[in-house]
């Protein structure tokens, strides 16, 4: 089942309030730079992300294609974002082996998600890439790295 993250998004920033990094394995280690921390607005943010199972067993990551997702707080600190621009499937997963790296590169379209938001402005946000691991609600996250959209 194919899902425009458009939806989902909306639907997992509800999730994410009772959601803490702490609930993740820490046998994940999440790693991520981005491609320019000067961005103009409605030009897409890459971010490269790279993930690795450092514990001593399988790890399950929930999304199949689709790795790594994006977190995106604005200077308030107000979750402006949560998940990926583009279509992926939820419903299947990828396993890493001991040892094993994947590498993805989530893009957030620069437009802010939420009811009371239409355009993103001008200004600094911090971006966290996440990978979601295990049951539902438990995620791994990055260091957050700071992106300066600017008209």
């Amino acid at each position: 089942m194919k899902v425009n993250i458009h939806t989902l998004a909306a639907v997992l920033a509800v999730t994410s309030l009772a959601c803490s990094d702490s609930s993740g394995p820490t046998s994940v280690s999440v790693r991520a730079t981005l491609e320019s921390a000067h961005v103009r607005i409605g030009t897409p943010v890459r971010v490269v992300v790279d993930v690795e199972n450092t514990g001593s067993k399988a790890v399950s990551i929930n999304g199949g294609d689709a790795i790594a997702f994006l977190e995106v707080s604005n200077s308030a600190g107000t979750v402006v974002f949560f998940g990926r621009s583009g279509s992926f499937d939820p419903t299947t997963r990828t396993t890493l082996d001991v040892g094993q790296r994947v590498s993805d590169t989530p893009v957030w379209s620069g437009e802010p998600i939420g009811p009371n938001v239409s355009t993103a402005q001008p200004g600094t946000y911090r971006v966290r890439a996440f990978v979601p691991v295990g049951s539902r609600g438990n995620y791994v996250f990055s260091d957050p790295l700071e992106v300066t959209l600017v008209p």
